[in-house]
């Protein structure tokens, strides 16, 4: 039971502060790569730590870099945005499954 308290709790304060970030960005999204990178980048380490990263999330960040570095700034770009949206639906997921209902067929 205290367990799904301190969960519930973290998933609160993590989804607060999402909506603070949000509120503080414009409707425009990331502007230049190394903010988009940036975005990316914490989305994806709040993911981590509840626990819902996607399989796929970290590679995506580093074929973003690797991009960069070559030059080629719209892959990077578009790894960086595909990394950037599965963080924010891994966010998604933990809190639409932080506190699962199980229900019992009742014969």
């Amino acid at each position: 039971m205290m367990q799904t308290e301190r969960t519930n709790c973290r998933l609160l304060v993590c989804a607060l502060l999402l909506m603070l970030g949000g509120c503080a960005s414009n409707d425009k999204g990331p502007s230049s790569y190394d903010e988009l990178y940036g975005h990316a980048q914490s989305a994806t380490a709040l993911a981590k730590r509840m626990g819902f990263l996607w399989s796929d999330t970290e590679r995506l960040l580093q074929e973003s870099a690797r991009a960069s570095y070559r030059g080629d700034k719209k892959t990077a770009k578009r790894l960086a945005r595909e990394a950037l949206e599965q963080a924010q639906l891994a966010q998604q997921q933990a809190q639409q499954q932080a506190d699962p209902q199980v229900r019992y067929p009742v014969d």
